[in-house]
């Protein structure tokens, strides 16, 4: 069988619409490997996108949007998140010495990668790339979660509603009874009046934001490719807002964010109940909600976000943690060690990420 590699920073037309099916057929699908990722990702002056393919006898097994940050003149790290995408991961581990070739030959020192599979599929994932020289992240430098919840949604919306925990339901009653409305937003002018309710609830939590597509930008995502983009009112007064992207056959928990006015209506179980039963319209078969701790949660923040996505009685299931490979060893000891050094060091990021960005 031979296989064969290939890296574009652009598709042709026909090559993009390849490349979109083949990654919406599997199921680890991700928005982060979508085509459409690099025109909405947020940028810096040291990364740019690439989309990498591997054939097997001229047909498509593994694709990825793979993110080249600059490490050092002509070195990159070329980081997958969630990716990349293939159907099985046998096909998967014959191409990773392609998949290394390519990248080390495109100036890479350090791949990342981590495929979104889930729980038995995922253990095999790891195998796979063990066996071919992948090392897992410590967990204290994984940039994802490594597990998530996920609601079902194949059960009738009133099996559904009925599988969630008593709380919940009575909050959703609550809050409908005390004049909260959740509706579609109509257009750009709405989410808007979103992007600006976000930007003071990330202020307001001290949430970073600094990896996540605009608001706006998530609204076009959702116009175009599925999705949903919720809007809570009291009193035409906006007090929250959810976003969903669809990912083939499950709905992805993108952006839930609320304001601190009417603090005794909830809004939030209201809004994800309401992005459940759309998504289930949609043809989505799960619910995926961002993660899920998989122990005891890590401090009183983590305890509250368990608290409130246990209410919806997701089934907790394992990930696909961060692999590096050391494409090019020494290099790769010096510059992505250097990396991992900076990304734990939040001081000197918050004085050096403004300046990557351009701003």
């Amino acid at each position: 069988m031979t296989t064969t590699g290939h890296l574009s920073e652009e598709l042709e037309p026909h090559e993009a619409e390849r490349f979109h099916a083949f990654v919406e057929s599997s199921a680890a699908s991700s928005y982060l490997q979508s085509p459409q990722w690099p025109r909405i990702a947020p940028a810096t002056k040291l990364q740019r996108f690439f989309h990498l393919t591997c054939e097997e006898d001229g047909e498509l097994a593994v694709a990825g949007i793979a993110r080249f940050t600059r490490l050092a003149p002509g070195r990159h790290l070329a980081s997958f998140q969630r990716g990349p995408v293939f159907r099985e991961p046998a096909a998967f581990e014959r191409c990773l010495p392609e998949l290394a070739r390519v990248l080390r030959e495109a100036g890479a020192c350090t791949c990342l990668v981590n495929p979104r599979w889930e729980d038995d599929k995922a253990e095999l994932v790891c195998g796979a790339l063990e066996r071919n020289g992948f090392v897992a992240l410590p967990p204290d430098s994984e940039p994802q979660y490594r597990s998530t919840g996920l609601v079902d949604l194949t059960p009738s919306e009133d099996e559904l509603l009925a599988g969630f925990k008593r709380r919940c339901r009575r909050f959703i009653r609550s809050a409908t009874k005390k004049g909260l409305v959740v509706r579609p937003a109509r257009d750009e002018a709405d989410a808007a009046r979103f992007q600006q309710l976000f930007g003071d609830f990330a202020v307001r939590k001290g949430y970073g934001v600094d990896g996540q597509p605009s608001v706006l930008d998530q609204w076009r995502v959702v116009k175009q490719q599925g999705g949903v983009f919720l809007l809570a009112e009291i009193e035409d007064e906006l007090v929250g807002g959810h976003v969903v992207f669809r990912e083939s056959k499950r709905a992805f928990w993108m952006t839930l964010a609320s304001s601190d006015r009417f603090p005794d209506i909830p809004r939030s179980y209201n809004l994800l109940w309401e992005a459940m039963r759309e998504m289930k319209r949609q043809g989505c078969t799960s619910f995926d909600m961002a993660g899920f701790p998989p122990d005891e949660p890590r401090d009183e923040a983590e305890r509250k976000r368990m608290y409130f996505k246990q209410a919806f009685e997701p089934r907790r299931v394992k990930l696909v943690p961060m692999h590096s490979l050391a494409l090019r060893p020494l290099s790769h000891a010096l510059l992505f060690g250097s990396r991992q050094m900076y990304r734990r060091n939040e001081r000197l990021q918050a004085l050096v990420a403004p300046l990557l960005r351009g701003s």
